[in-house]
């Protein structure tokens, strides 16, 4: 529903410390006739697309656009001769689409800023009105746009290969992170997430990942799988200026040599290992942790993180192989050892 907030008696309720306020209902903003006061809009980021790519998109061109994400800001104002009284100018808004604002400011301003609620759980129109006196001071014509409030309708996953700064601004070095010892078995990857659509910027809302558990076929848990580490989800995650976010996944096996791994696979009824943990993916409003799911306001994806752990032997050598499949990216890793001498038998002479 749409609304005015109008002062009544202003200086006497201000010197009082409070303000008394009247609505203007749909059936009376409806009543009031076209004017032909011009509105211009500007956004207070770029979209994440200018981000992307700054080559292609006039920056001060992409501000114009009236297709904003939950999260982002906008300055609305009137231009142009036919305002009348600057001091009747009135704005109309919905309340359900964006933070709140002082009714104060909804009364002689020739400028509005509003804030999309991050909270929305779906995409929305939101009509904006001002109601001016035009060329008297009496007759109220107004002037209406559209705002259309964007939530995250997809995500594109893309394997990390370039360094890319932190949250703290430092550079990650995604080849040092990713770079495990000669004698160690594993793999690790980077995951560049980025949410769409790119034609507005989400960089003012967090993401957080929830753990659904471990899972794997039949009802032998496999010797290598284990549970999502607490350390890595519930966790609040920032948004950058081009829409996305990454993650970094790994399984390397610090704890075995690779003669010991290579005795638990031989052991195993299988020498394949394969079992994931499920991972959802949610916008977050609050300041992250396990007990704030109520903060989730929309899911944005669930997808299984799996892993996959062989080996293969030769009479000489052992291969083992890893590989971490999330988001639809695959990351691989093979490895050959030479083959442990099996274990000398127990001399009882």
């Amino acid at each position: 529903m749409n609304y005015l907030i109008k002062t009544i008696a202003c200086t006497l309720f201000l010197n009082l410390g409070g303000s008394s306020f009247a609505v203007i209902d749909n059936d009376t903003l409806d009543s009031i006739p076209e004017g032909k006061t011009e509105i211009s809009t500007e956004t207070k980021l770029n979209s994440a697309n200018y981000h992307i790519n700054p080559t292609t998109v006039d920056p001060n061109t992409d501000k114009e656009r009236r297709i904003i994400g939950i999260g982002e800001t906008i300055t609305i104002s009137v231009e142009g001769m036919n305002c009348g009284n600057i001091n009747l100018l009135e704005w109309v808004i919905n309340p359900d689409h964006f933070d709140p604002v002082d009714p104060l400011l909804l009364k002689g301003q020739p400028t509005l800023v509003l804030t999309a609620k991050k909270s929305l759980k779906k995409s929305v129109t939101s009509t904006i009105s001002v109601i001016t006196t035009e060329s008297d001071t009496v007759t109220k014509h107004k002037k209406q746009i559209d705002l259309k409030i964007l939530v995250p309708n997809g995500i594109k996953a893309t394997e990390e290969k370039n360094n890319f700064p932190g949250i703290d601004g430092n550079i990650i070095n995604v080849e040092e992170l990713l770079a495990i010892p000669n004698n160690m078995v594993g793999v690790r990857g980077f995951i560049k997430i980025t949410l769409l659509p790119t034609t507005v910027n989400f960089s003012k809302i967090n993401t957080i990942e929830r753990d659904g558990g471990l899972k794997y076929d039949g009802s032998a848990k496999p010797s290598l799988a284990s549970e999502h580490p607490a350390k890595d989800v519930n966790k609040k995650v920032t948004i950058t200026n081009d829409n996305s976010f990454h993650d970094f996944v790994q399984d390397v096996y610090t704890q075995y040599t690779p003669r010991e791994l290579y005795w638990i696979l031989k052991n195993s009824p299988k020498q394949q290992q394969n079992w994931w943990w499920v991972c959802s993916n949610y916008i977050h409003i609050g300041s992250g942790g396990p007990n704030t799911t109520n903060q989730d306001t929309l899911l944005l994806k669930s997808t299984n993180q799996s892993f996959t752990v062989s080996m293969t032997e030769t009479d000489t050598i052992v291969i083992f192989t890893c590989t971490i499949t999330k988001f639809g990216i695959k990351f691989t890793r093979t490895i050959k050892f030479k083959k442990p001498e099996p274990p000398k038998e127990p001399n009882n002479k």
